[in-house]
């Protein structure tokens, strides 16, 4: 019985996280002005000089490209594609002042690629959370953080 109620209660938990990071509405900017190693670090300076630090970086096509073969993906989608994790503390603190289950949210995440039929754009895009009503002030706080980042990275006005 209590093997049953534990299971039972962590599919809950599961469950009501992924409701609680459901998908939010992605947002992608490119430019042909930037090479992909500008926008990179020009995003990772503007995380940084917000005063957050970076959590991670993931390599995501060198996995894909390693592993799409094996998989039967004869044709890599990017030349190059990289995740960046950061958060912010006052942002992340506001998020679970709202709503403890908000802690999903973090890290923020911003993916930078390059297709390979499209030498010659840089995309960065980014997902912004939603879920819980009581939120939507403190998601807009997150769409605007994240979309700042971006802007100033790819030198948009």
């Amino acid at each position: 019985m209590i093997v049953r109620l534990t299971t039972a209660f962590l599919m809950s938990l599961l469950l009501l996280a992924g409701a609680a990071h459901a998908e939010g509405p992605v947002y992608s900017y490119s430019t042909s002005d930037l090479n992909f190693d500008e926008v990179k670090d020009n995003v990772k300076m503007a995380i940084t000089g917000r005063g957050v630090n970076i959590a991670n970086e993931l390599h995501a096509s060198e996995m894909l490209n390693r592993t799409g073969p094996d998989l039967g993906f004869a044709h890599p989608v990017f030349k190059r594609a990289e995740t960046i994790e950061f958060c912010s503390a006052v942002i992340s603190l506001r998020l679970v002042e709202s709503n403890p289950d908000n802690v999903v949210m973090c890290p923020f995440t911003i993916s930078i690629y390059q297709l390979n039929n499209d030498e010659g754009v840089i995309h960065a895009a980014f997902r912004v959370p939603v879920g819980f009503e009581e939120s939507a002030e403190q998601y807009a706080e997150v769409a605007d953080f994240i979309s700042g980042i971006v802007k100033e990275a790819m030198e948009i006005d």
